[in-house]
């Protein structure tokens, strides 16, 4: 016969021992459940008022090469590339870092600018976007 004890068959053991659980793993489960609807407190930051609009400010602004970049900068630096020339979303992406471009063409529009977009096919069938400056709006970037 293989592996009887006491010509009890095998399973037998292992049912007995799940079904009288020792007391050990009754006091386990028994704190487990009293701690299980236990609120565990939040560490508590204290900031001085400066010091928390710092860290405010911080956060919300981008990192681009160690410096800090908003999106008001990319505005500018996507507006004064306008000027200039038309832009698509990798010359932005490129050149400014900028993952949304028509985030900040949107942002640029509601200032008052005048922008055209041109849709382009590239050789390998892909659609892309293509702004260029039509008109400036006469109040923008700080000017009144």
């Amino acid at each position: 016969m293989k592996n009887q004890t006491h010509n009890m068959p095998l399973h037998a053991h292992r049912a007995r021992s799940t079904l009288s659980p020792t007391k050990k793993h009754r006091v386990a489960v028994a704190v487990a459940n009293s701690n299980r609807n236990r609120e565990i407190p939040k560490p508590t930051l204290t900031l001085s008022p400066w010091e928390y609009e710092q860290y405010e400010l911080f956060f919300s602004q981008k990192i681009k090469r160690g410096k800090i970049m908003n999106t008001e900068s990319q505005n500018y630096q996507i507006f004064n590339h306008l000027r200039k020339t038309s832009i698509t979303a990798i010359e932005a992406l490129n050149c400014y870092q900028c993952f949304r471009l028509a985030a900040r063409i949107k942002d640029l529009r509601d200032m008052g600018h005048i922008i055209l977009t041109e849709m382009m096919v590239t050789k390998n069938g892909k659609r892309i976007a293509d702004y260029t400056l039509i008109k400036e709006a006469t109040k923008s970037f700080g000017k009144k």
